[in-house]
């Protein structure tokens, strides 16, 4: 249902961008490294640390407004993010995020910003698989490049996702940071 929401408001957001004059948007690719942490009760007060790469694809679009830009975006993570755990094995093997952005040009070419969204991945353990999603908070720096159009960005983002209860009677909690970094190629639809 979150997910439906999430989407819905991306669609939304990106159907009604053409009306609207200064919207720049982009699709980006990146890649990167996440590290996260699990605690569970399953075989006692533990926490599991995880860590692994991902890539990802995105989309978004800006409003800018004077040396203020406002947007929002949505992307699409590959990741192999593992850690043993008794005799099994934590896997996380994706992950989505839909974001609100904010950010301040620092001079024509450096936009600083922050990030606040929703994100949903899948936990699996053998036996079992949660899916949680969560609130997902990050900062930014984002620079043209000598390309036309084409921009370099690095980014940080913790996402803390929802408490589950599983099947087996145990609490998982995940949480994860990650650190990124990626190139985003911008257009215009209107000036």
């Amino acid at each position: 249902m979150l997910r439906t929401i999430a989407a819905a408001l991306v669609g939304v957001a990106l159907t009604a961008a053409p009306a609207v004059a200064g919207v720049t948007c982009y699709g980006e690719l990146s890649a990167g490294k996440t590290a996260s942490a699990t605690s569970t009760d399953l075989t006692g007060p533990v926490t599991v640390t995880a860590s692994g790469l991902q890539g990802g694809v995105g989309l978004g679009c800006d409003y800018a407004i004077g040396s203020t830009v406002i947007g929002a975006l949505a992307r699409y993570e590959l990741m192999d993010v593992h850690s043993t755990l008794g005799t099994g094995s934590i896997d996380i093997d994706q992950m989505w995020t839909v974001a609100l952005r904010a950010g301040v040009k620092i001079n024509p070419g450096t936009l600083v910003y922050g990030l606040v969204g929703i994100s949903g991945t899948e936990v699996s353990y053998p036996g079992l698989e949660i899916d949680p999603t969560g609130i997902t908070y990050g900062a930014g720096l984002e620079i043209d490049i000598a390309v036309e159009n084409l921009t370099a960005f690095v980014e940080w983002s913790h996402t803390s996702f929802d408490e589950r209860k599983t099947a087996l009677g145990a609490n998982i909690d995940p949480e994860s940071d990650t650190i990124r970094v990626g190139v985003r190629m911008k257009f215009d639809l209107l000036k």
